[in-house]
Formats: structure tokens, sequence, C-alpha cells
């Protein structure tokens, strides 16, 4: 069964409504075992995101990698950033998925934000596992 810290995404929602409309992102940790994860922790990525793009340099994702690996115990599970609703739909771009399959997620999640008139946020948060369209395939 798949699961996820009710905690620690209401914390996650929170930070990425003080960056809204700037697009952000930040990992999943957690246990995984066949299909399922166990989303334990959300941990901050250093970066800084635009209304479009929420990546990170290389250098900064590998060494984020390591350091929360090292300070928790758990294994990297993926990522969760953020879709803002006036430009963007609730599921993953073409690009989500490829970021998605090349950084070894297993699983990742966006939130998708809109404004109400009154003001508020809603956060639209939907988990998703990373998909690839096949290549290479032989008409015979």
């Amino acid at each position: 069964m798949n699961s996820c810290s009710k905690t620690e995404l209401r914390k996650f929602k929170a930070r990425a409504g003080r960056r809204q409309p700037a697009e952000y992102i930040e990992t999943l940790w957690g246990f995984k075992t066949a299909r399922d994860h166990d989303i334990q922790a959300i941990r901050l990525v250093p970066h800084r995101g635009t209304r479009n793009v929420c990546q990170p340099g290389i250098d900064t994702w590998n060494r984020h990698l390591e350091e929360v690996a090292k300070a928790t115990g758990m294994q990297f599970l993926g990522t969760i950033h953020t879709h803002n609703d006036e430009i963007h739909d609730e599921g993953p771009s073409p690009s989500d998925n490829l970021s998605a399959l090349e950084t070894g997620e297993r699983i990742f999640a966006i939130d998708c934000i809109r404004r109400l008139p009154s003001g508020r946020l809603k956060h639209v948060v939907k988990f998703w596992y990373p998909q690839a369209p096949v290549e290479n395939i032989q008409l015979t």
C-alpha cells in the first residue's frame, strides 16, 4: 500500500504556497517495497524556481540527495513539485515524466495550486508513477 505522511504534506503545502506563483520542488523520502511506497519525509531542495521551471543544478541535487540519505537513513523515492493552475494542468507534462526517469524516481507528486477569488490558495495534490514512451519498436 502506498502512503504519505499528512503532516509532511501539510508542511510542504505551506512552503510551496509562500513561493506561489513560482514553481517549487522538494524530495520525497521513506521506504519502498515492490510497488509500495511509504513516504515519511518531504525535504527542501535548495533552488530558485521561476513561473515555468523548478530545477536545481546537478551538483546541488546530488549533494542534497547524499546529505538527506545520510541524515535520515531513508531512501529517495521521488519528488513533489508545484504547477501554477493558471498556466499548467494538474497532470504530469512530458518533461515531468522525463525528469522523473532521469533522476531515478519511483513515484512523484504534483501540487497544482490555484488562487481562489477570496485570495486563499487551493492545493490539489496527485501522485504519479513515472512513465516513458517506448522507443525503437520494430514493426515486423
